[in-house]
């Protein structure tokens, strides 16, 4: 199936990562796979204060096929309630790709079968490829639901030139918001 419009969440945190003090940099790196390759993407950063309304408001208004959303393990049960939430409210798939996914593979998606697909290690060239209507099962670092299983493709080989990975520009962000939250303004 080929994605065409990708909204990309970053979902509140808790501690630390809750002060929203800058723009995610691993939804900054898929934003730019996502653009060198044409494919429509907005981003919501919930670090920002945004809330569960916003997010809803965001899919109906921009109407995603398909929402990514990273997730860390010191919250990745309130990303998996909001996960069942928004997957229950809208038709549309959801991939996960962060430190948890990569970590728990297999065992987070059959805890939690509202999840169609993750993301394991680096994921700007799986996503694009799944987003570009490559068949799953060819798709390396991916973990995707197949007659009533979990399957995972493999690694994905790490990148031997970084360079070749677009540099984030952050264009999809609310960069006006990060320094301003954290100097009270």
């Amino acid at each position: 199936m080929q994605y065409n419009k990708v909204l990309l969440i970053n979902p509140p945190h808790s501690g630390f990562l809750s002060i929203g003090y800058a723009p995610n940099m691993s939804l900054g790196y898929l934003s730019e796979a996502l653009a060198s390759h044409g494919i429509e993407h907005d981003i919501l950063d919930m670090a920002l204060g945004h809330d569960e309304s916003r997010l809803e408001e965001s899919i109906q208004t921009y109407r995603p096929d398909l929402l990514g959303i990273t997730m860390v393990t010191l919250d990745y049960l309130d990303t998996v309630s909001l996960i069942r939430r928004m997957k229950h409210r809208f038709d549309v798939d959801v991939v996960v790709g962060g430190t948890h996914v990569s970590c728990m593979r297999e065992e987070l998606l059959e805890s939690c079968p509202e999840i169609d697909y993750g993301v394991v290690m680096e994921g700007e060239s799986t996503l694009v490829e799944l987003c570009s209507g490559k068949d799953p099962s060819e798709i390396k670092g991916l973990l995707y639901r197949e007659d009533g299983h979990i399957a995972f493709t493999g690694e994905r080989e790490f990148c031997p030139d970084l360079d070749s990975i677009g540099f984030p520009r952050y264009a999809k962000f609310e960069l006006q918001k990060y320094l301003r939250r954290n100097i009270g303004i």
